[in-house]
């Protein structure tokens, strides 16, 4: 089912759907100066409505009932919401390049968190992780004049909630050797964005004094931009599903891990935020370093697979 040519093309797919968002919400978020609640409230209403007309173009729906109310699902798709949260965080006071550069370390993060929680990281490759964690934060305090402090409170709380993501997704279908079809991942898809939206629904009761006023208000929460995000949010969902779920997955981490390197451009493109030499240089390191790490981490022959 999972050619090496669709998997290739489907993380390519991904990361620049990804790539995308990172520019939009930096758009939403700095530039427009809207409410990261509210918006990102309606950057999951306008998706559900969207896909809401195909759940009527086939028999799915007991499959969808019980994917939804699996306790994964549940509790990957609240992960997803709140990566979402600290990544607009981010994007709303950090630039895209150094955002990028910060996201970075929740890929050195997660091999150490699986080794702790008993995954197949064997005893060398958590020490080459950790030798990675520390080398990346001390090259990120050499850097005065760029925000790459992993320990203020937004950046600390990114890397965190990716890692957690990270783990719950290997969990859900690496540890547990699941091969779903392309209708499953539709529907996983699909299961996880009405998550989100309730997820975001309750989260903006509780912080908000009108919620009802919000859902209503569309003219100034419907744009041309949040239908493009919509669109670009399906795609997203259903593309890194599909990379997930295939099981040479690792194939694809190079290209899925090139959003650090595609995002800053985007920015230099569609917002005129320039990139500094630094981090460039500090793009193209944490590149390296992660694919390295994760080609390393997955090789028998370095003894790192048990």
């Amino acid at each position: 089912m999972y050619e090496l040519s669709s998997l290739l093309l489907m993380a390519t797919f991904s990361t620049i759907c990804r790539s995308a968002l990172n520019i939009i919400d930096r758009k939403q978020f700095f530039l427009n100066k809207e409410d990261i609640w509210k918006k990102s409230l309606w950057n999951n209403i306008v998706p559900m409505l969207l896909i809401f007309p195909f759940l009527f173009m086939s028999d799915n729906f007991k499959k969808l009932s019980e994917i939804t109310f699996s306790y994964e699902v549940l509790f990957f798709s609240c992960t997803i919401q709140i990566v979402a949260y600290f990544f607009s965080y981010a994007l709303k006071n950090y630039r895209v390049s150094e955002v990028a550069i910060i996201s970075k370390y929740a890929d050195i993060t997660v091999p150490i968190c699986l080794y702790f929680i008993g995954s197949y990281l064997r005893f060398e490759c958590f020490l080459l992780a950790l030798y990675f964690l520390f080398f990346w934060i001390s090259i990120g305090c050499l850097f005065k004049n760029i925000n790459l402090n992993i320990f203020s409170l937004i950046s600390f709380c990114l890397v965190i909630s990716l890692t957690i993501q990270a783990i719950s997704g290997y969990f859900m279908y690496v540890e547990n050797d699941k091969n779903p079809s392309i209708n499953e991942i539709a529907i996983f898809s699909i299961a996880t964005l009405l998550w989100r939206l309730l997820f975001s629904l309750i989260v903006n009761f509780y912080v908000s004094e009108n919620l009802f006023k919000i859902v209503l208000n569309k003219s100034q929460n419907i744009d041309l931009l949040t239908l493009l995000r919509a669109v670009l949010t399906i795609a997203t969902q259903f593309s890194l599903l599909f990379v997930m779920a295939s099981p040479n997955f690792l194939i694809a981490w190079p290209i899925l891990n090139s959003t650090c390197l595609i995002s800053p451009i985007f920015a230099y493109l569609f917002l005129n935020e320039r990139i500094r030499k630094s981090e460039i240089f500090l793009i193209f390191i944490s590149f390296f370093i992660t694919t390295f790490s994760m080609i390393i981490f997955s090789s028998k022959e370095y003894g790192c697979v048990k």
